[in-house]
């Protein structure tokens, strides 16, 4: 297993509790290792559902020269699987992404093949099921940066970049199959598509888009059932986007972010409440350092907090900002000490505001 420096923890809560006041909070069980120390472990992921179900995704050397996706899984925050392989036998795969609904339905997307004509699969976990049924195929060769979200009631979503021509999204409703890849960008080159949806299966797509003067953050919508409407800029022209992320809450609230090259590097987001239209960019950051690799997270009452790392005094900290759908953010605050470089940040948040 690979290891890379240290990885730190912050608790928050968006209301305004310190961590060590937040009703019912748990103390962290011991650390397990997820393979043994002579496996060649390599592009983990992991989600966990509101019931306590959690599944590991990851991809690993099958002991026959083949790289392969397995997963582990625990059930109500008990211990977890074996791993069991997902990809099928004889294929290389790799890169897997997992999402987890309310009931412990898990989709795990990957992709297969070589590199360069790499296809995407994916392999469902029904709610309580034993195990991942077989992959299904949702692409041509050529796919990559593949990203799955899900829904509370069934319904799947995934978004990815189609040999780099064009973002394509598969859906899947409740108890249906997934349906060709449909294409929702338009304008010049792609990259980096993120998508998130809510508990009823509407769905916020957010990708990177040449408008022929500069690179924009776009998003397009889909109601549940339905297909992704036309796409819309996020960013304002005038300066190249990067690195877009999408949030989403229960009750369909949405969170953007961005990193903004504008001589000096600024986080941005932008929000829209459930049913509404997105508000204006807003700043995250503060200048003049550098600032980038930011995540967002939304509690269900419309709470936003962003973190990111920002350059400052010679170190790269770890930093994060709270806000909610149409408010301001406000000042940043530290994340990581003093002393190290940080780097690599993610957030998630709990239902009552809790944030990890």
């Amino acid at each position: 297993m690979r290891r890379l420096g240290w990885i730190a923890v912050v608790l928050l809560a968006l209301c305004g509790a310190a961590a060590p006041g937040i009703a019912g909070a748990a103390d962290w069980r011991p650390t397990f290792e997820l393979e043994g120390p002579s496996e060649s472990l390599d592009d983990a992921d992991v989600a966990v559902g509101r019931n306590g179900d959690a599944v590991l995704v990851f991809s690993r050397d099958d002991g026959e020269s083949t790289l392969a996706v397995f997963a582990r899984w625990s059930v109500g925050g008990g211990a977890f699987s074996d791993a069991v392989r997902i990809s099928e036998a004889g294929e290389e795969a790799y890169n897997p992404r997992v999402a987890v609904g309310a009931d412990g339905a898990a989709t795990a997307v990957f992709q297969t093949g070589d590199a360069a004509n790499a296809v995407l699969k994916a392999a469902t976990k029904p709610a309580g099921a034993a195990g991942f049924g077989a992959p299904d195929t949702l692409s041509d060769p050529g796919a990559s940066e593949q990203q799955v979200a899900v829904d509370d009631v069934g319904g799947a979503v995934v978004v990815w970049n189609q040999a780099s021509s064009a973002v394509l999204a598969s859906y899947r409703d409740p108890g249906d199959s997934f349906t060709d890849g449909d294409e929702i960008s338009g304008g010049g080159s792609f990259g980096d598509p993120s998508v998130a949806m809510d508990a009823a299966g509407d769905a916020v797509a957010v990708w990177r888009e040449d408008d022929g003067s500069d690179i924009r953050a776009a998003t397009a919508l889909r109601p549940a059932g339905g297909t992704f409407g036309p796409g819309s800029y996020r960013s304002d022209s005038g300066d190249d986007a990067d690195l877009p992320d999408v949030a989403m809450n229960a009750r369909g609230d949405a969170l953007v972010s961005w990193t903004l090259y504008q001589g000096t590097d600024t986080i941005q987001a932008a929000t829209r409440p459930a049913g509404g239209a997105f508000g204006d960019p807003l700043d995250v950051s503060e200048p003049p350092d550098h600032a980038y690799s930011q995540r967002g997270a939304l509690d269900d009452a419309g709470n936003a907090i962003v973190a990111f790392i920002q350059d400052t005094g010679g170190e790269s900290r770890a930093r994060y900002a709270t806000g909610g759908v149409g408010r301001a953010f406000s000042d940043p605050q530290d994340a990581s000490p003093a002393g190290a470089d940080a780097g690599n940040p993610t957030v998630a948040t709990g239902a009552a505001g809790q944030a990890i």
